[in-house]
């Protein structure tokens, strides 16, 4: 029964714009321990999620109050709930605010994607890839503390639960996705001629829950039906199993298509995005831009050299460095002993 379960809490960030991908990922190991555990999630209450489908959400989730202290209120509701473990995954939460934290619960797992962070706790997790000699220089440098273990490299990847390797034949889409909370107004004055001057292929633009200034491609998709806006959607699997080209944000999605071969373009959106050129090709990845250097004919050209050469470049992808699976989770479940 789930009164004699111990509880796990997760913490995500304040800022909803970017709590929402940290959510995903937290959402995914909540997802593998909720027999074992009471899962809690301690949420901005700005994060758009449809908190009332049990379905898909069967946690608890407890809204916080921005101008309290979030360890104020965690130590209040502490008192009653109990918690064993708190997993934090937020750049904001700083070394002095863990150690504050650490001794209300048997656990403390720091989740992390940045390279140089300094942190106290029992274990820290963090699989940005063909980092792991550079993140274990900076926490010995910086003098962090973690207790139990490391859990470092892209073996500690979170997938996706729906990914499939599905053959060419069955891949038709070119799929261009930037996150959850990207402002199409950035890419406005070149994307729209880019998609009626591609209008015989076909694509799938992914629309975020935080997404902003989109109208114009919903109005695009009306009279090119090639297009289709795919738009709200938590779990994307299935679509991007589908895709034959991926044009998007350097975030997860590097693991993603790494892991399912598909021929990607890479736009970094942020600092945390930007990845060593080796690096990339490690994953089988060869191409990459950042966003102010994208325009109308630079982005077909390139669509136009993948398709032309399309299956020398997936023989590319597979002599790859670096393999990753979807055994991350489980790793991190047995690693954390959760």
């Amino acid at each position: 029964m789930e009164f004699n379960k111990k509880k796990i809490a997760f913490r995500l960030p304040k800022d909803p714009t970017k709590g929402l991908g940290h959510f995903i990922r937290c959402f995914k190991i909540a997802s593998e321990i909720k027999n074992r555990y009471q899962v809690f999630f301690f949420i901005n209450s700005n994060l758009k999620l449809n908190l009332k489908n049990k379905k898909k959400f069967p946690f608890h989730f407890i809204l916080l109050n921005n101008k309290k202290s979030f360890i104020k209120q965690f130590s209040d509701i502490n008192k009653y709930e109990k918690f064993h473990t708190l997993i934090i995954d937020d750049y904001d939460f700083n070394l002095v605010n863990q150690k504050k934290i650490y001794n209300f619960v048997d656990k403390l797992i720091i989740l992390d994607d940045l390279i140089n962070r300094k942190v106290f706790c029992d274990y820290y997790i963090n699989y940005k890839f063909d980092c792991k000699k550079e993140i274990e220089h900076n926490l010995k440098k910086n003098n962090s503390q973690v207790k139990e273990k490391l859990l470092l490299g892209e073996k500690y990847w979170i997938p996706s639960f729906g990914l499939l390797k599905l053959p060419q034949n069955k891949r038709k889409f070119i799929s261009i996705s930037f996150g959850n909370s990207f402002n199409f107004k950035i890419i406005k004055s070149f994307f729209k001629k880019f998609l009626i001057m591609n209008n015989k292929l076909k694509f799938q633009i992914f629309i975020g829950l935080n997404s902003k200034n989109y109208q114009y491609l919903k109005k695009i998709s009306e009279i090119y039906k090639n297009i289709k806006i795919i738009k709200n959607k938590f779990i994307i699997d299935k679509y991007i199993n589908k895709s034959l080209i991926f044009i998007g944000s350097s975030g997860n999605s590097v693991y993603e298509m790494s892991y399912l071969s598909i021929p990607s373009l890479f736009i970094s959106l942020s600092p945390n995005q930007i990845n060593k050129t080796k690096s990339y090709e490690k994953m089988g990845h060869y191409f990459y831009t950042s966003i102010d250097q994208l325009n109308e004919i630079n982005l077909s050209n390139y669509i136009n050299i993948v398709l032309n050469n399309y299956s020398r470049i997936c023989k590319m992808n597979k002599k790859k460095k670096i393999f990753i699976d979807k055994n991350g989770i489980k790793k991190i479940i047995t690693k954390c002993k959760l």
